[in-house]
């Protein structure tokens, strides 16, 4: 391992848990990003004002280098992988519903706002719901075209 260290703890990450996300690897390994944010990844800067998209592809490229499974993995979480299913077959799901059909562990009974929820991993519904909606954009689900507004988001 070389570099900076944060990015050898993240793929360390990776290789423990092969579920995570590149953010939460990135989060695991010690970078600092407002993850809570509902701005694009190239527009989340860290302290050191490199965006969030860049650290994920170096993240990217030293688990390529390393021969990290992640990376031969079809976009990480197998759960979001089924969230996106359910979309695709019902879209008239809220984002909460495909979360749920996708097996996160949510108390979707909370009148808190959505930033305040969290799942077992710690992990708010607010960002578990921009992640979603991410791959959804990805992968040109329909759910993804609706009207801002839309009471489903």
């Amino acid at each position: 391992p070389n570099g900076d260290e944060r990015y050898n703890r993240a793929v360390e990450a990776l290789i423990e848990n092969p579920d995570l996300t590149l953010e939460e690897a990135l989060e695991a390994g010690g970078f600092d990003f407002d993850f809570t944010s509902d701005v694009a990844a190239a527009k989340i800067l860290d302290s050191e004002g490199l965006s969030l998209q860049r650290r994920k592809g170096s993240l990217k490229q030293r688990c390529e280098r390393n021969s990290v499974p992640f990376c031969s993995r079809p976009n990480g979480d197998e759960r979001y992988n089924r969230a996106v299913e359910a979309l695709i077959e019902n879209p008239d799901l809220t984002l909460e519903e495909a979360l749920e059909a996708g097996g996160f562990d949510f108390d979707f009974t909370s009148d808190v706002a959505a930033a305040k929820i969290l799942d077992s991993e710690g992990l708010s519904l607010q960002r578990r719901k921009g992640s979603l909606k991410q791959r959804c954009e990805r992968n040109s689900v329909p759910f993804c075209s609706r009207p801002n507004g839309d009471e489903r988001y």
